[in-house]
């Protein structure tokens, strides 16, 4: 699936392609994988040869400035996620969904999983998590609850499309208040939408040639 949006496109192709490579158990995806879970999470920089993986063919109007921008720090954060979410799985977490132009995102995956007992209502303790995460005024505390959310998804074997999440993280990054609360209308929309079945619900998965980079 492709999307409008560059960021989005770019963080899809480069998942996927990390993604192809783990399942098939190549060196190069899996020594990357595991570089990106030693990651820190606040520093792009730190491992140039990480940096070369996420940012090989990046759309150039992200790169400005003297330090990195929030579309960078969204990628590199987004890719991070991904390595600890695929780990050890032989299942895809990295899932576009061909039935939502906006892909398969955190507000659907998050409402999954609050469901994923098959109650009716959605579990107490992952609609605080979702909250404090929709409410977190900063950066730190938006990756804190982003990467509990994701150690939740992965142990319930729940997918996240990538691309999406980058560009959400790019607009709360960014300190822009309508781009925020975008985000913040986008996730509690989705959430509040009632789980769809899995038979239903089954995203497409990307291959790691089927994403366009822009």
């Amino acid at each position: 699936m492709s999307s409008p949006d560059p960021l989005t496109d770019h963080v899809r192709t480069v998942i996927a392609r990390l993604q192809d490579g783990a399942l098939k158990n190549r060196a190069g995806a899996v020594t990357t994988l595991a570089r990106l879970r030693r990651a820190p999470l606040n520093d792009p920089t730190a491992d140039p040869s990480v940096y070369q993986v996420v940012f090989e063919g990046f759309p150039q109007q992200y790169q400005t400035g003297e330090l990195p921008t929030h579309q960078e720090r969204a990628a590199y954060v987004a890719a991070c996620l991904f390595s600890h979410h695929q780990q050890s799985k032989s299942e895809h977490m990295h899932r576009v969904s061909q039935s939502s132009p906006g892909g398969y995102g955190l507000g659907t995956a998050i409402r999954r999983l609050a469901q994923e007992n098959g109650t009716i209502e959605p579990d107490s303790a992952v609609v605080r998590r979702f909250n404090a995460l929709a409410t977190a005024d900063h950066d730190t505390e938006v990756i804190h609850h982003v990467r509990g959310l994701v150690g939740r998804l992965r142990a319930a074997n729940l997918a996240l499309d990538y691309g999406r999440l980058a560009r959400d993280l790019a607009d709360l990054f960014s300190g822009e208040r309508s781009r925020r609360e975008r985000v913040q209308l986008a996730w509690a929309r989705d959430f509040s939408r009632p789980a769809p079945s899995k038979r239903a619900s089954t995203p497409s998965v990307p291959s790691a040639d089927s994403t366009t980079t822009h």
